[in-house]
Formats: C-alpha cells, structure tokens, sequence
C-alpha cells in the first residue's frame, strides 16, 4: 500500500513538472506569434493585418466590394506591430502564395506585380483616408466633416477620363497627409454638355462619392464646403510647392481647405509617401506622417523585387505603362534625388490600386448595366444557346480626337477596322479561343454599320476583305440603350450611356482591343490589369491590347 502510494505521488510529480513545462512552453509561444508562424512556414516573414493578437482584435468594419472579388476587415493600419522581417528571395510563385508581407515585384517582362496581402492592406488604407465611421449618426459626421482640414482636387477640363487621370495623379499627392480629399466641380466645357452636365459637376455625378464628407455634400450644413467645391475662396490656400503637402507643414496652416495646384498636376511626385515605409518596409512600423525627410527617402529595407535576369540599364529606363507622362519633376529632397525603379514601380502599383479604388459607378450606371447585360444574355441564349463567356471587345476611338492618335499624325486618315480585327485574330490564335461574340464601343456610327455589314453572312460588300473574313458570322453587340449606337462626342449628349458600354466591356470582355492614344483606351488597360493582375497568367497587355498599325 505504501509502494502503491509513493508510485502515485510520484507519478503526480512528474506529472506537475510536465504540466509546468507546457505551460512555460505555451506563455513563450504565445507571447511570440511571429516565432510560431515561421515555424509553420519554413521561414520568417511579417504577421497580416489580420492578426490574431487580442491587441489587434478591436472593432472592425466590414466592407465588401461591389465586384465581390474580396472581402476585407477595416483595421487601423498604424496597429500594424513592429516586427522584425528578413529579405526573401525572388521568386514569384512564393510572393503570390504568401498572405501577409505586401510584395512589389517586375517580372521578366517588366511587367509591376503585387500580392494579395499588398492589395488588401492598401486598400484598407485608402478607405480610412477617405472615410469615416458610419457607425455614428450623420450629425456627428457632418461635423467631423466641418471641423477636419480638407484636401481641395481641382478638377481639371478637357475630356471625361483625362479629368479621371488627372484626379488619380493628384489623389496621390494628398498622401502626404491623413487629411480627406474632395474633388471640385467643374462643369465640361463642350457644346451641349449641360444636357447632361445640368448641376455643372462634370465627372463627379457619374461616380460613387469618393468619400464620406462627399456622400454628405448636399446636407445644408454643409453649404461651405459646398461653396469651395464650386469655386469659392474663403479660408483656402493654394499649394504650390511639393514641401507643403507634408503633414508638418499642413498643420502650420491655419486653413480649412488645401487646393492643389492645376499647374503642377504632374510635377509633384508621391514615391515617398509615408505609408510607403508602413507598408514595404522589413521592419514595419506603425504609420506615422511627421517622419523626417532622411527617413522618408530611405527604401533600403523594403520588399520591393526584380526578375534576376533584368539588367540594372533596362531598370533604370523601366517606365510604368501606366503613368504615361513619366517620372515626376519634382520629388521630396529636391533636383538633387535620383528616382529609382522602386519609386517608379511603387507610384504604379498606387496609381494601378487608385483606380480601382475609385471606380466605382453611380448606381444608376450599374443598373443600366445590367440592364444591357440582361438583354443580351437573354438574346444570345434565345437564339443560339451561346453565353457572354466567349466575348471579345472592340474600342474605335475617332471624332475629334485625330491630333491625339498616332496612326492618323503619320498617315492623315484613321486605322482601318481591319486592323483592329487582327488585334482579335492574333490574341484567338495565342490563346487557342473564339470569341463568339464582339461588343463595340466606338463613337462613330458609321463604324458600327459597318461592323455589322462586315459580320452579316448576306452582305454583298468587298470593302475590308481582312474585317470580313475574320467577322463573318460573328454576333455584333452593342449599348442598345445608346444614342445611335454610339456615343457622339460632337453632340456630347449620353454620358451615362457611355459608361455603361465601358462598364460592360471591364465586366464581362476576355479581350479588349483599343488604342493607347485615347485616354479611354489607357484607361481601360489600367482598370482591367489592376482587377485581374492576381492571376499568375496575366501581363500588362493579356487583357486590352492596341490594335496594329498593319496587317
């Protein structure tokens, strides 16, 4: 009984030193989560946003976006902890596979490329910039809006998207700053514009608001930023200088508004934004907006990568395809500081997430959409069991835009349709694919006539022997809810119906071939690639591609 006894006793120590150990094992494991998810990974690398550290456990907001691509939770991005990462290796299929260190990388190609966990952090960072808790009553947010500075985007002229490019390039620039920013009305300055253009706001009536002070701007309390948005000047100042973007400098301002200067819309550069070092950063620290000039400029630790075999001369000539004007004049340390292929290729990945971010149709616009997308759902379907899945896109950009295309500078007339067919023809032949089916957005109704004659199996016609060939008997589509067919940049009227085809093509077009001359075309090439760039297969020009100059 006795032996029996002690055996237990025993047995009960070595039990408790067990328990104690585990326990001493668990606290340092817990107390290191980093540690224990390099151990399950096979290497270090920095915790997501989506922690699972109680600290970081707070309220969230959760907000899904309208494509239903993703679903995020809105966390604060300075609670991202300080933690320490190591320089990875290049290789693509593990920046792709990994979900919590945001990577930028140039491929082969030299094609920009982000992860998942860079897409959903910085889009988490635009929408606290731009918005605020909606949790509150509309009372307590209409007077945040009133008391907070605001930043003022003068909305350029001239046409619709270079009025959408001019406001992504100066959006980046108010990232200096936590401040919200606003985009002025600015009514379009063509003939017949105020059919549409009625309340003078020129392209901010065919989006969602950009932000929430936005949403709230017809609230009369309201009316004194209503009033500057409209031109007004009181308790205003322009900024003129790259040095008064920063937070620092903006605090010292006793303004309500910040206007950014229509002069300089493409001088000022945003490579050096503070989240930047937030974001890319080894050693990621919470976002802080007084960092000195020294640190905002120093990118040595940082996940930013290129393919081995591009050389350092292609590097330092690499332009981002979708910053067409180039490298900003003006950059934070002066003339003195030499812009590298990290800040080119972090000023395209913003410039590629901006677009993103912001296009967003007014509802009205996704409704006639799908309007547009149930009629020739039901059409196809009806007449010869087909589907919108094997659906090409063209854009035949003409009217008035001639000094602006390159083929018309050098030739004195327009493209042939032919060669916009070929753009067709040799992305089928790549891909082994027949679209079936193409939709047209052109702004020439006499293209879509012929178009259609160029795919009707009766015609008797022997122009464009190429477009007819590679046509025939294809289905023609079109915006059926369009003035003519088209939209009539000389009438100017449709503006809604103009984005509906765009709208169309972004959703539901495998290919799109267009111009680059046009900033629509540019436009829709940016879009796409930002949507679709998570997908290993796709390059800068898998989905909208420039028609040839030749056959």
């Amino acid at each position: 009984m006795y032996r029996m006894n002690f055996i237990l006793t025993r047995k009960t120590r070595i039990n408790n030193i067990i328990y104690l150990l585990l326990f001493i094992v668990l606290i340092f494991v817990w107390s290191r989560p980093t540690f224990l998810r390099s151990l399950y990974n096979g290497y270090f690398y920095l915790p997501s946003i989506q922690s699972d550290q109680s600290h970081l456990l707070e309220k969230t907001l959760s907000i899904e976006l309208r494509n239903n691509e993703y679903r995020y939770s809105k966390k604060t991005v300075s609670q991202i902890p300080n933690v320490i990462s190591t320089k990875l290796n290049y290789s693509e299929a593990n920046f792709r596979l990994s979900s919590s260190p945001p990577i930028l990388w140039l491929d082969m190609y030299g094609d920009p490329h982000w992860n998942e966990a860079a897409e959903r952090e910085m889009y988490t960072y635009l929408l606290e910039k731009q918005t605020i808790d909606d949790s509150r009553s509309n009372d307590k947010i209409i007077d945040e809006c009133l008391e907070r500075p605001l930043f003022i985007i003068n909305q350029q002229g001239w046409g619709f998207f270079s009025r959408v490019h001019r406001f992504l390039e100066q959006f980046g620039q108010t990232l200096y700053s936590p401040w919200m920013a606003l985009l002025s009305n600015y009514r379009f300055s063509v003939s017949n514009a105020g059919r549409d253009d009625f309340l003078n706001e020129g392209i901010v009536r065919y989006f969602d608001p950009i932000s929430t002070c936005s949403k709230f701007i017809r609230h009369s309390r309201l009316e004194p930023i209503r009033k500057r948005l409209r031109g007004a000047n009181q308790n205003s100042m322009s900024v003129s200088k790259i040095d008064d973007l920063l937070y620092e400098n903006q605090r010292k301002m006793n303004v309500k508004f910040r206007l950014l200067d229509k002069s300089t819309v493409w001088a000022f550069g945003y490579e050096h934004i503070p989240h930047r070092r937030a974001l890319f950063d080894y050693n990621r620290g919470p976002l802080d907006y007084s960092y000195s000039f020294a640190y905002l400029i120093n990118h040595t630790y940082e996940h930013m990568y290129h393919e081995p075999s591009l050389s350092s001369v292609y590097l330092n000539t690499w332009k981002s395809r979708n910053r067409p004007w180039g490298k900003s004049a003006i950059n934070l340390p002066g003339k003195s500081y030499q812009v590298t292929w990290q800040d080119r290729l972090f000023s395209s990945f913003l410039y590629y997430m901006f677009a993103r971010f912001f296009h967003q149709p007014a509802p009205r616009i996704r409704q006639l959409t799908h309007l547009l997308v149930d009629h020739w759902s039901t059409y196809l379907n009806d007449k010869n069991g087909q589907s919108l899945d094997a659906l090409g896109g063209l854009f035949i950009r003409r009217g008035d835009k001639a000094r602006e295309d390159s083929f018309w500078r050098k030739h004195k007339r327009w493209r042939n349709i032919s060669m916009y067919v070929k753009g067709i023809v040799d992305e089928e032949q790549r891909r082994n694919q027949t679209f079936s089916s193409i939709f047209v957005m052109t702004d020439d109704v006499s293209v879509m006539k012929s178009l259609q004659d160029y795919a009707n199996p009766r015609s008797k016609g022997i122009d464009e022997p190429y477009a007819r060939q590679y046509l025939h008997g294809r289905q023609i589509m079109y915006n059926v809810f369009a003035p003519q067919a088209c939209f009539d940049p000389f009438i100017r009227i449709g503006f809604e119906q103009f984005l509906v085809s765009l709208e169309f093509l972004v959703q539901y077009a495998k290919l799109i071939v267009g111009h680059s001359d046009s900033n629509v075309g540019r436009y829709l090439e940016e879009l796409m690639y930002a949507r679709h760039q998570l997908n290993v297969s796709v390059r800068t020009h898998s989905l909208v591609r420039d028609a040839p100059n030749s056959l």
